[in-house]
């Protein structure tokens, strides 16, 4: 029998994309301390999720804004995910 963590970085930013749709790697660290966002969306990618990035330009730092559409390939790979999430 296959067992999979539920309380993964992954899972928390999946969460997250379900319910505010962006998140920056600022907001990533401070809220679950994931360090490594750009990692966390090329897998999800890789796992055909459909996530867009925005380039934001700010006067002190540039920085990417990453966005999951509610469209029907992401909310048929959330309901696969269900059990997870």
């Amino acid at each position: 029998m296959i067992t999979f963590k539920t309380d993964t970085k992954t899972n928390k930013i999946l969460r997250h994309f379900k319910s505010h749709k962006s998140l920056t790697s600022m907001e990533a660290f401070e809220l679950y301390r994931a360090t490594r966002l750009s990692a966390i969306i090329f897998r999800l990618r890789e796992e055909g999720f459909d996530i867009h990035m925005k380039r934001i330009q700010h006067a002190e730092a540039n920085f990417g804004k990453y966005t999951m559409p509610d469209n029907d390939n992401n909310r048929k790979m959330i309901y696969e995910y269900r059990r997870f999430l």
